[in-house]
């Protein structure tokens, strides 16, 4: 292999002890190897170039999988041309669309603020269709995912959700684009018509679907507005949906300190509702933002039901592994169209006008006002951002974070070395994980 001689060991690469094994990690490249102790002492111990002398296949193998790079090269700079790569792919596009914000649940802790009028009207679901109708025209353009949240999108199924789906898809059949569909929703208000429209689509559908604790904790959450318990119904409409070709399901099970403990009975529930395990079906866990303490006791609980719902055969995935994408909000092949008009990238943030950043013009092209370049402008993080070891995973935090952390000149993020240490650990054992399913 031609290798270089003024060559440099990565910013981004990471020696930890798990599992009884030395394993190195380089976070750009997200290549892992695992170091016997003669070969880890050689990588600590010798200068590159001594290093490429004692072991030249060992020297060629790091300098192939990113461990070692060469000596001008700008690590950070490298970083941000492959997320720049990736933020004008043009040949994938997401719209986000709120047909309400409106909900059926009071969830006590949603951000969003709730009513009827604010839903899309007739005249700004035109703009709309326009919009995706100049979008299916870009040649570059192979893949179109429609996503609906809100609110509850099912609010407004005949209003809204069905019309624009029927037109997308339409018109990407016409184009030969591939369609999927996304939805973010509490799974309560399917309809069979829904159901039914799935059957005949043929596309590929993932939606999200959340629970809060087993039938009692969950029906004090999550009670629909009319009355009466929801777990029930959502649990039969999963079985529904995961009987139609095509269809996925997330299931997140937002859990506190309250309700933790319930999700024991998850699998078993699951089961009774004529949900077996599937390729289809996968669940995780969040932890409500408000909700804090216990952390061990927590910890324990969740561990517990993960493992009923592995011995049960259901893939539970791993939230608390660190993922590398970045955030949607940072790339300009994702928007979202709010009920009225208006432009948004955080989907996190309540979405009223003053967080708005364009809107939706009749003619159907996207003007961007000055929050939209303040973001674009920000989301490379800060010069503490720039010479810090874990940035090709924590990406200086999402644009939101720094927006609203504009002029802080260290960590944003607060990162002391053990944390850094912890979120490397975690992106490690994720990967061991995901390499051991595929065996």
């Amino acid at each position: 292999m031609n290798t270089k001689l003024n060559m440099k060991k990565s910013l981004y690469n990471h020696l930890s002890y798990i599992d009884g094994r030395w394993i190195l990690y380089n976070a750009f490249s997200d290549e892992i190897c695992v170091l016997d102790p003669q070969i880890k002492a050689l990588y600590e111990g010798e200068s590159i170039e001594k290093l490429r002398c004692i072991h030249p296949e060992f020297y060629d193998f790091l300098v192939l999988k990113g461990f070692i790079v060469p000596f001008e090269v700008n690590e950070a700079q490298k970083c941000i041309k492959q997320w720049e790569r990736e933020d004008n792919d043009q040949q994938s596009f997401t719209l986000m669309v709120n047909p309400t914000l409106d909900c059926n649940m009071r969830c006590w802790y949603c951000y969003e603020k709730h009513n009827a009028t604010r839903t899309m009207i007739p005249e700004v679901l035109d703009r709309l269709k326009t919009f995706i109708s100049q979008k299916m025209e870009s040649i570059e353009l192979q893949v179109f995912n429609l996503s609906f949240f809100g609110g509850e999108p099912f609010m407004q199924y005949h209003s809204i959700v069905k019309p624009l789906i029927e037109y997308i898809h339409s018109l990407a059949i016409q184009a030969e684009k591939t369609l999927n569909l996304q939805f973010t929703t509490n799974g309560y208000k399917l309809e069979s018509d829904f159901f039914e429209l799935l059957s005949v689509l043929n596309v590929h559908s993932h939606f999200q679907i959340t629970l809060d604790g087993n039938k009692r904790m969950h029906d004090i959450v999550r009670n629909p507005t009319m009355g009466g318990g929801s777990y029930n119904t959502i649990l039969s409409n999963c079985a529904k949906l995961l009987a139609i070709p095509g269809v996925d399901i997330t299931i997140r099970c937002n859990y506190t300190t309250k309700n933790v403990a319930t999700f024991v009975e998850l699998a078993e529930d699951l089961k009774s509702s004529g949900i077996l395990p599937t390729p289809s079906l996968g669940i995780n866990f969040h932890r409500v933002w408000q909700d804090y303490g216990n952390e061990v006791e927590v910890n324990n609980h969740i561990e517990k039901a993960t493992k009923i719902l592995s011995q049960s055969g259901y893939a539970v995935l791993d939230s608390n592994g660190v993922e590398k994408h970045r955030c949607y909000a940072d790339r300009n092949n994702h928007i979202v169209i709010n009920y009225d008009g208006n432009l948004f990238r955080c989907t996190a943030r309540d979405f009223v006008s003053e967080n708005a950043e364009g809107i939706l013009n009749e003619d159907g092209t996207l003007s961007f006002n000055e929050k939209a370049s303040i973001r674009k402008n920000t989301k490379w993080g800060n010069a503490t951002c720039a010479r810090c070891n874990v940035y090709p995973l924590c990406h200086g935090l999402c644009s939101q974070y720094k927006i609203e952390h504009a002029g802080v000149q260290g960590c944003i993020a607060g990162y002391s070395k053990e944390d850094k240490n912890n979120i490397f650990d975690k992106r490690i054992k994720y990967i061991i994980k995901q390499a051991r399913r595929c065996l």
